[in-house]
Parts: structure tokens; C-alpha cells; sequence
């Protein structure tokens, strides 16, 4: 995680392109209500809110983007993308801050495939949320969204088994390859449309927004 100075001169560093791009720097307010419903919904459908393994431990930072790129859609869809980026920052800290648990983050692919328990309830929490997609975005997005979804969990796995890797120097396009599946780039790049926007009014706009969130 980040500390306190690096987190000042990474603000730092937004501010300044922002201010260079006319673009005022503007502090939201953390959505508490949002926080709360978040919390809500998760204990109805039986996600871990306590304890050690908690979907709350990156609950704020689920609240923060779905705040900052979801204002525009449905509280309802607001509420899932805080609940599964909150998971999925979960995931991609697995392999250095929760060693015990890459055994299911290895098999989470094919046990969500096959309908089975992830025996890790945070994994089990994004299983159900990622089957939920269909009820919230049209139906090819939200199709999009879950093989973005397992191809974040391959690549992230194929990070860490290749960490030790030394990089070839004739290697240019290796690491955008890995960064663009580790990003989840093209399932974030469909949150930003509601499903009453017809498909063929922004899919060729998805290159470029996944681009951005890469």
C-alpha cells in the first residue's frame, strides 16, 4: 500500500496535469450513504463484512470509483461496482499481501465455471457478483465483463509465476499485453454505459476508454 508522501506526490502530480489541461482539481466528498448501502447489500447476499477477511478491508476504495465514474448510472449499479472492485483489489493483492490464499486464487477460474464454492469467501462474494452482471448491464457487456474478469485472474497469475522473468530488450509489446488483462480495462470500460444506451452507440468508442483505464 501506499504511504502518506507517496499518496501527497501522486496528488501532487494530478494536480499539475489538471491544472496544465484547465481542468479544476476537485475534491468530492466520500458518499457515506453509499458506503452504507454498500454494507447492506453485502450482508444480504452473505458477503464477509467482519473479521480478518473482510470485503470491507477495500470498501472505500470501491465507494471512491464508483463515485467518481458511476454518478451517472443507478444506485443499484453504483452499489455492485463498489462491492466488485473492492473484490477485485482483493484479488490482485493476493500474492503479496495474502500468500495463504493462491491456491483459490488458481482455481477461482475453473471453479466459477463450474458453479463450485471458492472455499475463500471474498472469492465466493465476486463469483456471485460477476453472475449478477446480466441483471445490470445488457447482455454482450455484461459478458464482456466476466471474461475481462477471469482474464484479470489468468494474467495476474501469469504475473506472478513470470515475476522472476528477466525481459527480453528486443520485447516491446510483452508488458502491454500483460498491463492491458491485469487492468480489467475493457470490463471497466462498459460500466460507464447504462443498458438503455443501445451497443451500437458506443462500442467503437471502447478501444479508447479501455486505453484510459489501463
Amino acid at each position: 500500500m501506499l504511504d502518506l508522501k507517496e499518496i501527497q506526490t501522486i496528488r501532487g502530480t494530478l494536480r499539475s496535469v489538471l491544472e496544465q489541461c484547465n481542468v479544476p482539481y476537485k475534491v468530492t466528498p466520500y458518499d457515506h450513504d453509499l458506503h452504507r448501502e454498500c454494507i447492506e447489500e453485502a450482508v444480504r447476499r452473505g458477503y464477509p463484512v467482519e473479521g480478518g477477511l473482510s470485503l470491507c478491508t477495500f470498501l472505500r476504495v470501491g465507494v471512491t470509483y464508483a463515485l467518481a465514474a458511476a454518478v451517472h448510472l443507478s444506485r443499484p449499479t453504483q452499489i455492485w461496482i463498489a462491492l466488485y472492485t473492492s473484490c477485485v483489489i482483493y484479488v490482485d493483492e493476493i500474492p503479496a499481501r495474502f500468500p495463504s490464499d493462491i491456491c483459490n486464487f488458481y482455481l477461482f477460474p475453473n471453479r466459477f465455471i463450474e458453479k463450485q464454492q471458492q472455499e475463500n469467501a471474498i472469492l465466493d462474494a465476486l463469483a456471485d457478483i460477476i453472475r449478477r452482471a446480466p441483471d445490470l448491464f445488457s447482455p454482450i457487456p455484461s459478458k464482456l465483463i466476466m471474461t475481462s474478469t477471469l482474464n484479470f485472474f489468468t494474467a495476474n497469475l501469469l504475473e506472478h509465476e513470470t515475476k522472476s522473468m528477466e525481459i527480453a530488450s528486443a520485447v516491446q509489446q510483452y508488458p502491454i499485453y500483460q498491463r492491458t488483462m491485469t487492468a480489467l480495462a475493457e470490463g471497466y470500460a462498459y460500466f460507464a454505459f447504462p443498458p438503455e444506451i443501445p451497443l451500437t452507440k458506443y462500442v467503437q468508442a471502447i478501444p479508447e476508454d479501455n486505453a484510459i483505464h489501463q
